[in-house]
């Protein structure tokens, strides 16, 4: 199963993943929200996610694409008018349609990966899904943040950071960002994704990409494979 986050827009960084991942045979693809604000081509990728059947969650950005009159805000900063044209402007381009249908995606989807394991799909967390779970996050913290999850995998997004962490029996994958990167590294285009998969091991392992938009031979694999409990 292939998992995404963040894509904000960026055709080009979707494409680069979906050509990476090509011959491999997938179960599914799931997109844990913030799929077009931010990006040159909008609407493109917002019909290339529905033309693959991807399972998509709604993040803040997609939410406030459906329900924000940014017309009527006032801009305190050069910055934040350059956002708010920006913001207007993906609006014009995605059509009143498609931003209801943003705003109104799911906050969280389930799917089966190999009719065995359940994933969990969310933008932020699962108590708060305005909330993100980080890597550094305590034990205690990302127990109570996780807790209530009785599926095998936690697919989340956000910080446009990928990472992989185990919490007892819960697999918490976050898919990092197609289309944005984190800190200063972000001057340097990659895309993010994480395959999923099944072994009759009773294991599942997440295999973190790192993809050079631009350039498909310099493509970046993490394994990271954590023992099922149970």
């Amino acid at each position: 199963m292939l998992a995404l986050s963040d894509i904000h827009g960026d055709i080009k960084g979707l494409e680069a993943v979906l050509d990476a991942v090509s011959k491999i045979s997938l179960s599914g693809i799931v997109v844990a929200g913030d799929h077009c604000f931010g990006g040159q081509k909008p609407f493109e990728v917002w019909q290339r996610l529905r033309s693959l059947g991807a399972k998509m969650t709604r993040g803040a950005s997609d939410y406030a694409l459906g329900v924000l009159q940014a017309e009527n805000i006032t801009p305190y900063s050069k910055q934040e008018e350059a956002r708010i044209k920006q913001f207007l402007w993906t609006q014009g381009q995605l059509g009143d349609l498609v931003c209801r249908r943003l705003a109104n995606l799911p906050i969280t989807e389930v799917v089966s990966m190999d009719d065995r394991s359940g994933v969990m799909v969310v933008h932020g967390s699962p108590q708060d899904p305005l909330v993100a779970l980080t890597e550094d996050m305590t034990v205690d913290g990302l127990s109570e943040a996780t807790g209530c999850i009785a599926e095998d995998v936690l697919v989340t997004g956000m910080t446009h950071r990928s990472f992989v962490r185990q919490q007892k029996n819960l697999l918490i994958v976050n898919a990092g960002s197609v289309g944005e990167r984190f800190g200063p590294e972000r001057c340097e285009h990659s895309a993010h994704a994480t395959l999923l998969q099944g072994y009759d091991d009773n294991t599942v392992r997440a295999y973190a990409y790192d993809i050079r938009v631009g350039d498909e031979s310099n493509i970046g694999v993490h394994l990271h494979q954590v023992k099922k409990v149970g």
